[in-house]
């Protein structure tokens, strides 16, 4: 199967991991969504989205690749990124959403969710949000990089990833607590085989 993945390339996204699995049995191409417009409501002083910039229409990239695609698929990830006009390709094409839970990616998503033949969520709890259409596709690991090290049990506890008490006042609170009581080690920016060490000493 000839599969078009759009997703925004920043290190170690979920789209990586999705894109390597994938070529493991299809032919894939992968666009950087991180190059289209940014789309925003204006922090929900307006009721619809509108790109920051020029649209960039799905039609318009694909003809570079000089070749009919079965599938496209867009892996939601950080920021807000879409391509337009995936109704006219007359194709499946599939939205993974991955930041639900998020108020302005669900915001985002349902604006977009017509746009797509098929919806997937990774929280089971939002897919409502989508109607009846929407099924869950939970995350998984990458075996060949998430897996166990022999190495010495340094630390109680680990916790790998963002600490922004602007961002996550809710896990920032709860670090604190575990570290009243635990050996809670916080690392951020540690990812791949690194981050799958850290965790085996834990």
């Amino acid at each position: 199967m000839n599969i078009f993945l759009a997703y925004n390339k920043i290190p170690w996204t979920t789209g990586l991991y999705f894109e390597k699995a994938l070529k493991k049995n299809h032919s894939v191409e992968s666009f950087n969504l991180g190059g289209t417009p940014y789309w925003t409501n204006f922090y929900n002083r307006l009721r619809f989205f509108i790109p920051k910039g020029f649209p960039i229409y799905i039609q318009s990239v694909i003809k570079k690749y000089k070749k009919p695609f079965d599938l496209v698929i867009e892996v939601d990830s950080a920021g807000q990124y879409h391509l337009l006009g995936l109704k006219k390709l007359n194709i499946p094409t599939v939205l993974w959403s991955l930041d639900t839970h998020e108020p302005d990616k669900i915001r985002f998503h349902t604006y977009f969710k017509d746009h797509f033949s098929y919806i997937f969520s990774c929280h089971k709890n939002y897919m409502y949000k989508f109607g009846n259409s929407c099924q869950w596709l939970p995350v998984a690991c990458d075996p060949e990089i998430n897996k166990k090290f022999d190495l010495p049990k340094n630390y109680d506890i680990v916790f790998i990833g963002n600490t922004n008490p602007r961002i996550y006042p809710k896990r920032v609170e709860l670090l604190k607590q575990i570290s009243q009581k635990f050996n809670l080690q916080v690392f951020l920016g540690v990812y791949g085989e690194e981050m799958a060490k850290i965790y085996s000493q834990a």
